[in-house]
């Protein structure tokens, strides 16, 4: 039944029991159909939203690659320049340049990961070539940078310890060579002039003032200090490893400023010029002994020595 507002009256109407659910049925499939093409509306927008999303992350993605490839591509050519400067420290070390091969410091071979292995090779096979590509010059460069810095490590502990034994060789005149001069030098059968018999001499002296300081040829190890009591008189013995042994002798009495054991370094003070021993005046017997035996320091001094 069905009242208007207006004076029409009451109009009846009458609907089958069947008819009602059918119409019922029809209205719910009705909402459901559109509701389902709202759903899938919204949905092929968001989908589209995020292929366009997606879109612009790979756009952007392929640009921070290249970009990254460029700056890798400005590492390698560092890497070149550090690899030259490392073929001439390792010269300076004595020490063999590296094989070309190794250089490389390439990778691959048998159970190496393949672009088709690539996470990203199902998705965007493009991409994944680029990817891979950039990642195994990566590694190489990885690579490259590690072995230059094991070799610039195996470069400079070399060069320390050939420091370390330059520091060790005698090279210099006990006296200083500006207030000094040799007055007889190494012989295996030098007249001794206070004897007056012919003897070898393991040494040179070296006459200088009373009181000039006598200075360590190189950095070393005190071996002994003191009065020996017989030719030499007070006298020092330098330990410098490998076998080399300098020797001091005539110092001048209670001059000695160095003890047994102690380091000293090149030009550090270990006595005085004296007399003692058997000596005709204030001079040094300087002596270099390599292996026990005695050598000419002469072999030794790098600069030019006044001789008398």
């Amino acid at each position: 039944m069905v009242v208007s507002d207006d004076d029409t009256g009451l109009r009846q109407y009458r609907v089958s029991r069947r008819g009602l659910y059918t119409g019922v049925v029809l209205g719910v499939l009705a909402v459901v159909l559109m509701a389902g093409f709202s759903i899938g509306f919204f949905l092929q927008e968001s989908q589209r939203q995020e292929a366009q999303r997606l879109t612009e992350a790979n756009a952007l993605l392929m640009q921070e690659m290249d970009e990254i490839r460029t700056e890798m591509s400005a590492l390698e050519s560092t890497l070149g320049q550090l690899s030259e400067k490392d073929e001439r420290y390792r010269l300076l070390a004595n020490l063999e340049p590296l094989d070309e091969d190794v250089k490389l410091a390439g990778i691959g071979g048998p159970g190496s990961q393949t672009v088709e292995e690539n996470a990203l090779w199902n998705v965007d096979q493009s991409l994944a070539e680029l990817s891979f590509g950039t990642s195994q010059e990566l590694n190489t460069l990885i690579r490259r940078a590690e072995l230059l810095s094991s070799s610039w490590n195996e470069a400079t502990d070399a060069m320390a310890d050939q420091v370390d034994e330059w520091e060790r060789t005698p090279s210099i005149l006990p006296t200083g060579e500006e207030q000094s001069y040799v007055s007889s030098g190494f012989s295996r059968d030098r007249l001794h002039p206070i004897l007056n018999v012919r003897r070898p001499h393991d040494g040179i002296d070296i006459v200088a003032r009373r009181g000039t300081p006598v200075v360590a040829a190189a950095k070393g190890r005190i071996l002994y200090a003191g009065n020996t009591g017989g030719d030499y008189g007070y006298m020092v013995d330098i330990d410098h490893g490998n076998g080399v042994i300098t020797r001091y002798a005539h110092l001048a009495q209670n001059s000695v400023v160095v003890r047994r054991g102690q380091s000293v370094e090149r030009w550090q003070k270990i006595a005085e010029v004296g007399s003692t021993g058997l000596v005709t005046s204030p001079s040094i017997h300087y002596e270099v002994i390599v292996n026990g035996r005695a050598r000419d320091p002469d072999d030794f001094v790098l600069s030019d020595v006044i001789r008398f």
